[in-house]
This record gives C-alpha cells, sequence and structure tokens, in this order.
C-alpha cells in the first residue's frame, strides 16, 4: 500500500518533491531510530519517482551505512541496508565493490555484508 508521502509527492510538482525528500534526508539521522528507520523506508519510496531521488536517495543511504555510527546489528543498520537492496543497479554494486577493497576491516565487513544482501535480489 501505497505510503501518505508517496500519494502527496506523486501529485506534487519536482520541487516539492524535493523540498518533501530533503526533510526525510536530514530526519535519517533522528536520534529516534524509529524516525530514522521510517525515514529511510518513505525516502525509498518515494526515489521510486525518478532517477534523481533514487540517486540522491542512494548516495544518502550509502554515506549512512558506511559511516561509523551505524551498526550492522541494530535494526536501523538492518532497515538501511535492506532498502539499499530496494535501490539496487549495476552502479550501486560497483560502488560497494570498490569499498570491499578498503583496508578499513569495518567498512570492508558492512561492504561484504551489503554484497551480500543486494546479491539475493539477484536470486
Amino acid at each position: 500500500m501505497p505510503s501518505f508521502f508517496v500519494f502527496i509527492s506523486e501529485r506534487a510538482h519536482a520541487g516539492e518533491r524535493a523540498n518533501l525528500l530533503s526533510i526525510l534526508l536530514n530526519n535519517m539521522k533522528n536520534r529516534d531510530e524509529r524516525v530514522s528507520a521510517w525515514s529511510v523506508e518513505e525516502a525509498v519510496k518515494i526515489a521510486g519517482l525518478s532517477d534523481e531521488l533514487r540517486f540522491q536517495v542512494r548516495n544518502k543511504l550509502l554515506e549512512i551505512w558506511f559511516s561509523n555510527t551505524v551498526k550492522v546489528e541494530d535494526s536501523f543498520g538492518a532497515q538501511v541496508c535492506k532498502q539499499l537492496s530496494r535501490l539496487t543497479s549495476q552502479s550501486l554494486f560497483e560502488i560497494v565493490r570498490a569499498r570491499m577493497k578498503s583496508r578499513d576491516k569495518r567498512v570492508k565487513a558492512k561492504a561484504e555484508l551489503l554484497l551480500r544482501e543486494l546479491g539475493k535480489c539477484l536470486l
């Protein structure tokens, strides 16, 4: 079932969509994990409306995923990983593969986990 934001954004012009998406992207860093997870989910839904929005959301989620603050064991980390897998594309695979070459063990481990999740989309 489409969310309220997707319903509204489908009828909004590009500038209004960008404003709505900007609010959701900012809320992804909310201290309340539920608000952050909900914002991630809604942003991904809106991202489906255009390639430009999908690109913005994908880049923000990658930034969050590879940050020091997100833990893969947390529900928010799991939500970010799940939503990134919904935004799969060849360029996303290339970005994640490049991160697997990182010398930082934490970044490398996160990249490997995300690549496994992305691989599930191919099955």
